[in-house]
């Protein structure tokens, strides 16, 4: 027998044994295998299209950190229309509220928790020395301490960076930059000592007395009404620095 021809023989009955084997398996059970391998693929691509989704639902979230939004707006971001779409985007929106990552501010209704954000408004400061970021596109007012003030004033223009907000806290920031100043000069009474004097302002809005040098005073004396101009004030001062620009005289 030709080595050609012995092959031959030895393929063909390996093909019929392999026939003979799937001829006693149960047709049931290929249809079962064949179904669960069909779903075990459906079911991964599943997977693949909520973890895309979660992170397009994320950045909706995290481009307007201060804005509420329910599962349709959310979808409508997303230019999402297909009803088992929008479904999906629900349910990842309760997954991330599980997660802590959003809020729900009231039913149905959520926003973000998350520090990191920013956002952009005016400062409206307290006599008490702390202050509220407000703005036509935040739509609750952001706390801002003392200390995270970093110089800003009323009226000021600023970025703030949000913290993490605490469950029923109102949210809370720390102005990071000061786009643009509301005002560099403020009226007030000039309080002189031996070595410095002070000019305590006459606005409510402004807590912080101007910190003037005996040399910046011009002329300005004990007890005068005088505009200050704010020359310098480093994050680790208490008070800016101030020079007086105009005497207004005696009140």
């Amino acid at each position: 027998m030709s080595l050609q021809l012995a092959l031959s023989i030895s393929k063909g009955s390996r093909d019929q044994r392999r026939q003979s084997l799937l001829s006693t398996i149960p047709v049931s059970y290929l249809i079962v295998s064949l179904c669960k391998i069909y779903y075990m693929s459906k079911k991964k691509n599943l997977a693949k299209k909520m973890k895309n989704l979660s992170g397009k639902v994320k950045e909706v979230f995290q481009a307007e950190p201060r804005k509420v939004f329910n599962y349709k707006q959310v979808s409508a971001r997303l230019n999402i229309s297909d009803p088992a779409q929008r479904k999906m985007v629900s349910n990842i929106i309760h997954d991330l509220k599980k997660k802590s990552f959003i809020e729900e501010v009231n039913k149905g209704r959520y926003r973000s928790r998350q520090s990191g954000a920013y956002i952009t408004g005016t400062v409206d400061m307290t006599r008490m020395g702390y202050g509220f970021i407000t703005g036509a596109d935040i739509e609750e007012d952001v706390f801002v301490s003392n200390r995270n003030l970093n110089t800003a004033l009323h009226g000021d223009k600023v970025k703030v960076r949000l913290l993490l907000r605490k469950k029923g806290n109102r949210p809370e920031g720390e102005v990071i930059e000061i786009i643009e100043r509301a005002r560099e000069t403020f009226v007030g009474t000039v309080e002189v000592m031996p070595q410095f004097s002070f000019l305590i302002p006459d606005n409510k809005k402004m807590p912080f007395d101007l910190f003037i040098p005996n040399e910046n005073l011009n002329g300005a004396k004990q007890g005068m009404k005088a505009v200050a101009r704010i020359t310098r004030w480093d994050r680790q001062q208490k008070n800016p620095v101030a020079e007086i620009v105009k005497v207004l005289g005696v009140p």
